[in-house]
């Protein structure tokens, strides 16, 4: 893989992972997406790659750019590969964050106080909780991309506030566990 992980793509499609029936929640991850799109030429072809049928009522083609190779290409499925596996994970850890840790978090993020050191706290309050037999990095992934998840659905208008303080929190603690994990996956 030339290209730096993307972790943005990765937090993405592990948001995306069993879509929420929630109708407003659905609007701000197509919001996002666009919001994505329009940040970084990297995203601007990323969609799910099921042929899904799009607002304007036109199917979804992929078109690659050009300059795009298959490492990029390659890339993009390996980022939801990793995300898709860590969802279903993920899936059996939710009934480690109780309602009340969600709630502290949605005040924090209305009051805009929530930082990446406030996430950090909490996250390591989860992990005192321990996941026995689990590397502390992927725990920790795992937790932060629950917390996440469990905000943009309880109130689905912060997810641009809470999806981009996690990504910064990713970035800082633990971009080389993500990119290790895209090299594991890439066979890199």
């Amino acid at each position: 893989m030339g290209s730096p992980v993307k972790t943005e793509l990765v937090l993405l499609s592990f948001l995306q992972h069993g879509m929420s029936v929630e109708h407003d929640y659905c609007n701000e991850l197509n919001s996002l997406k666009s919001e994505l799109k329009t940040k970084d030429s990297y995203f601007r072809d990323f969609s799910r790659a099921d042929g899904e049928l799009q607002t304007d009522g036109n199917q979804f083609v992929r078109i690659l750019p050009e300059s795009a190779d298959f490492a990029d290409d390659s890339a993009e499925d390996i980022y939801r590969v990793i995300a898709n596996q860590l969802a279903e994970i993920g899936n059996q850890l939710d009934f480690m964050i109780n309602q009340e840790v969600i709630d502290r978090l949605v005040q924090q993020i209305l009051d805009d106080k929530l930082t990446d050191k406030h996430l950090a706290v909490v996250v390591d309050g989860l992990m005192a909780s321990s996941l026995p037999g689990m590397e502390q990095e992927k725990a920790m992934l795992l937790l932060t991309m629950l917390l996440t998840k469990k905000v943009a659905i309880r109130v689905p208008s912060l997810l641009h506030k809470v999806f981009w303080t996690t990504v910064r929190f990713l970035n800082q603690n633990l971009l080389t566990y993500i990119t290790d994990l895209a090299r594991q996956f890439g066979g890199c």
